[in-house]
C-alpha cells in the first residue's frame, strides 16, 4: 500500500516571520535601488525572486493566517495550518510586489 506523504505546514509564527522578511528585503532593496553604488540596482534585482517567493508562501496561508487572527482566543504554536485550509482566495489583503521600470 502506498503511503500518503506529510506535506510541510505552516504555523502562525511562520506565516509572522514571513511578513517581517519581507518588509525587511524591501527596505534592502530601496536602499540598493536608491544608492549611489554602481551595482546597486542589478543587486536590487537579484532580490525580486526573493520577494516573489515569500509573497506567494504568504498568500497561501493567508486565509487560515487571517482567519485565526480575528478570534479572541490566541491558538497555540502547536497548531498549524494546513495546506488544505490554505488555498488563495481573491478576497483580503495581499503582499504587493513593486518593481519599478528601469531608467532609460
Amino acid at each position: 500500500m502506498a503511503k500518503i506523504p506529510q506535506l510541510p505546514r505552516l504555523t502562525r509564527r511562520d506565516c509572522e516571520r514571513l511578513l517581517d522578511v519581507h518588509q525587511q528585503l524591501n527596505r534592502v532593496k530601496e536602499s540598493l535601488e536608491h544608492g549611489n553604488w554602481a551595482g546597486g540596482r542589478m543587486a536590487a534585482s537579484c532580490l525580486l525572486s526573493a520577494l516573489i517567493l515569500i509573497s506567494e508562501l504568504y498568500n497561501r496561508a493567508e486565509v487560515a493566517f487571517l482567519a485565526r487572527g480575528q478570534t479572541n482566543t490566541e491558538p497555540s504554536p502547536e497548531e498549524e495550518i494546513s495546506e488544505a485550509t490554505a488555498a488563495p482566495v481573491e478576497a483580503g489583503p495581499r503582499l504587493e510586489l513593486v518593481v519599478d521600470k528601469p531608467e532609460v
